[in-house]
């Protein structure tokens, strides 16, 4: 109706009026056939209604005709105005405000500028010209645009795809900012293209434009894959967009309903896709049963072509991510990626319909580089400067947190049950971490583990700090080069600290308790240690404090043990191990020296009480023991033993205080 100096409006109003009190033939009303009468009535004896709250079915349909409006005019519709499949060309500067009416099936022309009402939209009224919404935000009813809930065929799925899509573009071409949806559950089809790669399943997703907001209900919003054969897809997606916010909401994948018809690992369908996506912000939402991935993070092309658009300013903040079958997230390519606050729950487990995939991480930073002809690396993705705080990961298959390929990373604060760690990469921290295995889960595995065999030219400048580690077979295991293990208390393992082909590495202030029977405080085997320190460690287990095996091939390698405290119920043990300083070390049992060579022995404190205190077995040389405080419990031991084999030639034994 036309607000147009009241006349219009008030004739019909009372008519309406008279209708409702004095009418008895619909036919001689304002009102059509099979309409009813809705009392204002409450009754309360009915039980509260479950359904999302819609727009009343309109009763009056409107008499007047749209396309006679005025130049400048505020048009209030109260009514039902049915276009009746036509187009409607609007003049100049016209208004179209709600007031509990409607505008259907047909077409609005806004020939020069214009505003609408968001609540006037609906799926059978299309809009053209240049017209913006009265306001930015937008609330979605699902009713109105098609949507149907629950159980559907593939057909409708992909109608309520279709259909949510075209109410968020016209939302955005009407320059509004912000989308929310409160209830709703529907499933939508996202697979089932042809030629659908990873790269553009995002073509088939519920993409969200630029400069946009979507919110939606932790409790009653849930968008759900419509089960799919599909080696590749996204529920929603971020595509060469900015600026973004998504907030709330539940997005379902199909893992335990998808058809893995080929041999394809079918390791790419994810809840949400970020791929070219800048100043991004998801959050309070749950992620939950993608056939790959929860959240997929990646770039449009590669780092070295001229369309590489890098991800950039991601921030993940306050998420549940459950029972993904490949990780929770992933992140391929991006920068200054913030992820923290979430939950991360069962990523990559089994269920009783769907094995999980490898990686199975909580989250996993993944880029993919190689090396050209001449050696030199080619990077094809790059993930950089991302910082993962202050989650809570629990029942992950492998583990959770890994750093597989990736540059200047902090790892810091999460609480995990799953392990954390890196393979390739440098300028990464780990630090004040809190990783408790639990039961069993930690048989056979590292708590953190840090480096790769082989990485040696890519891993560097890394730093494992403050953490605290428990229940792991191993506490720490440790490769490469240029790392700083620091601070770290671990405690209730088979191994405290495993090292493995170590070049500039310092271990300091580490603290290693362990009731396990047999259990060793570090142990080396096979391997070199050149120019590496341990200082103020202590280091208290039920077997071996120290083991060296086979350590330095080369005698160029030099390594340190100095201001130590190690207790144990079993000697420390060196054996055929080259380039060794231990100066000013505590320890309670005694030292056995095996077939080894370069190796010093300093201003140690050692009390040994089933042991001789420092023991000389087959055939050793190039050793000096010197200024060492050695007492013994017995006379069956001596505080210094050397075996026949070892030529004294080859020793130098000088100034040692012996106490028996």
């Amino acid at each position: 109706m036309l607000n147009h100096k009241g006349f219009r409006f008030n004739t019909i109003f009372l008519v309406m009026i008279m209708c409702l009190f004095s009418c008895s033939d619909v036919e001689n009303s304002d009102i059509k056939p099979n309409d009813d009468i809705v009392s204002d009535i409450p009754d309360d004896s009915a039980p509260p209604s479950e359904e999302p709250i819609e727009e009343t079915t309109q009763k009056i349909y409107c008499d007047f005709d749209l396309s006679k409006v005025n130049e400048g005019e505020n048009v209030v519709i109260n009514c039902k105005l049915d276009l009746e499949g036509k187009t409607i060309s609007l003049p100049d500067n016209i208004t179209l405000s709600y007031n509990n009416g409607s505008i259907v099936n047909g077409t609005l022309l806004f020939t020069a500028t214009g505003k609408i009402d968001g609540r006037l939209l609906n799926l059978s009224l299309k809009l053209e010209g240049n017209a913006q919404l009265i306001n930015n935000e937008f609330e979605f009813i699902p009713s109105l645009w098609e949507i149907t809930e629950g159980e559907v065929d593939q057909t409708k799925a992909l109608d309520n795809k279709n259909n949510i899509q075209t109410a968020l573009n016209t939302v955005k071409k009407l320059q509004g900012n912000t989308f929310k949806i409160d209830k709703m559950n529907a499933f939508f089809e996202v697979g089932n293209y042809q030629n659908l790669d990873v790269f553009r399943s995002v073509d088939h997703a519920i993409k969200i434009p630029s400069d946009f907001n979507v919110i939606m209900s932790k409790e009653n919003t849930f968008l759900k894959v419509f089960p799919n054969d599909s080696p590749n897809y996204a529920l929603m997606a971020i595509f060469d967009s900015k600026n973004v916010t998504i907030d709330g909401g539940n997005l379902l994948g199909d893992r335990d309903k998808h058809a893995y018809t080929d041999s394809s690992p079918h390791e790419h369908g994810h809840c949400l896709q970020i791929r070219s996506g800048v100043n991004v912000l998801i959050k309070n939402c749950y992620f939950g049963y993608g056939s790959g991935d929860g959240i997929d993070i990646n770039s449009i092309g590669f780092t070295f072509q001229p369309t590489y658009k890098p991800s950039n300013d991601i921030k993940i903040l306050s998420n549940t991510f459950d029972t993904n079958r490949r990780n929770n997230i992933s992140i391929t390519d991006g920068n200054n990626i913030f992820i923290e606050n979430n939950l991360l729950l069962n990523a990559g487990i089994h269920t009783v319909d769907s094995r999980g995939i490898d990686p199975g991480f909580g989250i996993d930073l993944e880029s993919v580089r190689d090396r050209d002809s001449n050696g030199e690396l080619i990077f094809f993705q790059r993930s950089e400067d991302i910082f993962i705080r202050n989650n809570t990961e629990r029942g992950s298959r492998v583990g959770a947190i890994t750093a597989a390929i990736s540059y200047d990373v902090l790892i810091e604060n999460n609480i995990t049950e799953g392990a954390i760690g890196y393979s390739f990469g440098n300028g990464i921290t780990i630090t004040e971490n809190k990783i408790t295995a639990k039961e069993n889960n930690g048989d056979g595995k590292s708590g953190i583990f840090a480096g790769k065999i082989g990485g040696d030219a890519t891993v560097y400048n890394n730093i494992v700090s403050n953490n605290e580690i428990n229940g792991y077979s191993v506490g720490i295991t440790v490769h490469n080069r240029d790392t700083e293990i620091t601070g770290n208390t671990i405690s209730n393992f088979t191994t405290g600290l495993f090292l493995k082909k170590l070049k500039n590495v310092q271990f300091n202030d580490n603290i290693l308790n362990s009731d396990q029977p047999s259990s060793k405080g570090i142990f080396v085997n096979l391997t070199s240690l050149d120019d590496v320190s341990f200082s103020n460690n202590k280091i208290n287990v039920k077997g071996n404090s120290l083991v060296l095996s086979s350590v330095n091939s080369s005698s160029s390698y030099k390594f340190t043990f100095d201001l130590n405290e190690f207790k144990s119920v079993a000697p420390i043990l060196i054996s055929k191990t080259t380039g060794l300083l231990f100066k000013e070390n505590t320890l309670n049992n005694g030292i056995q020296l095996f077939d080894s060579n370069d190796i010093t022995f300093s201003n140690n404190d050692i009390t040994s009480n089933n042991n001789h205190g420092i023991y000389l077995r087959n055939k050793n040389k190039d050793v000096a023991i010197k200024s060492n405080k050695i007492q013994v419990a017995t006379s069956n031991f001596n505080c210094i033993e050397i075996q026949n084999s070892t030529n004294k030639i080859d020793l130098s034994i000088v100034e040692n205080e012996c106490k028996i």
